[in-house]
């Protein structure tokens, strides 16, 4: 019975030792919330790959990222373009499980976009790190792609809430707040009075949903333009904070900055 279990066991070594090179080194550095309260800076690329470990949730083995660009066609605006190019992809393992558990196409307008707009945070306050990346962009907004941690599956995910925080179309990354459990999304002025404009937004979630609860926003009243606050409370809005119009909140110098119209006709959404 003892040459049978020694046989096998010599049989089997070959295979533990196989399976133990393919695994993944452990990791020394790994990327946690509080390191990024403290200020994280993403490692240089080695061969075209950026390569770190990310501890997305708590009791959750640490996940391996490597983030892979590959060669696309630039281009400079994605207005009037329905399906954007695949300009890289992202890899995600585990020391115990080398080959990738799961892997992402990442299309964007340019390729220049990644992974230079890759970054990570905890975008739906729910104590897992989630990660996004710039997609789309105007020359007044641009979009970013947003996958949310899922406990359950330990996959990273789409769903409404990051379709919704996709649609969001700030002037920069978003804003996430994690002590006020807020998303903010700041718009780039206008340099003419524009009735309707949004200087900025912000959100909380709610059953899985952006919930707007406070903005910024520019309207035309019987005294002239002005910048309006104005807050929710439960299902009520109240104006908060009243103040004229500007030539700063336009972003114009001191000389007046570029012209502006004699008049304004009608309210103009973004």
């Amino acid at each position: 019975m003892n040459r049978v279990i020694s046989t096998a066991m010599l049989l089997a070594a070959p295979c533990i030792a196989l399976a133990q090179s393919l695994a993944a080194p452990p990791p020394k550095h790994v990327v946690t919330a509080e390191s990024l309260r403290k200020g994280w800076t993403m490692p240089k690329p080695v061969n075209g790959v950026v390569t770190f470990w990310l501890e997305a949730a708590k009791d959750h083995p640490p996940l391996r990222f490597r983030l892979m660009s590959v060669d696309s066609s630039p281009r400079t605006s994605t207005a009037e373009s329905s399906r954007l190019p695949v300009i890289g992809c992202i890899e995600i393992s585990t020391a115990a499980h080398p080959k990738p558990l799961q892997v992402i196409k990442v299309r964007s307008a340019r390729k220049d976009f990644f992974p230079g707009t890759f970054w990570v945070e905890d975008v739906d306050f729910d104590g897992c790190l989630d990660f996004s990346y710039c997609d789309e962009f105007g020359a007044r907004w641009s979009n970013q792609d947003f996958w949310i941690f899922d406990p359950a599956t330990e996959r990273f995910i789409h769903n409404g809430l990051t379709r919704e925080l996709h649609e969001l179309g700030p002037n920069g990354r978003l804003n996430v707040d994690p002590k006020r459990h807020e998303i903010e999304a700041v718009y780039m002025a206008r340099q003419y009075p524009d009735a309707g404009h949004r200087e900025r937004q912000v959100f909380q979630i709610k059953d899985g949903h952006l919930r707007l609860v406070r903005e910024v926003y520019w309207a035309n009243t019987k005294r002239g333009f002005r910048v309006l606050t104005r807050e929710r409370a439960d299902d009520t809005w109240r104006i908060t904070a009243s103040r004229p119009l500007t030539e700063s909140d336009m972003g114009l110098n001191e000389s007046g900055g570029p012209a502006r119209p004699k008049k304004v006709t009608e309210a103009t959404p973004r």
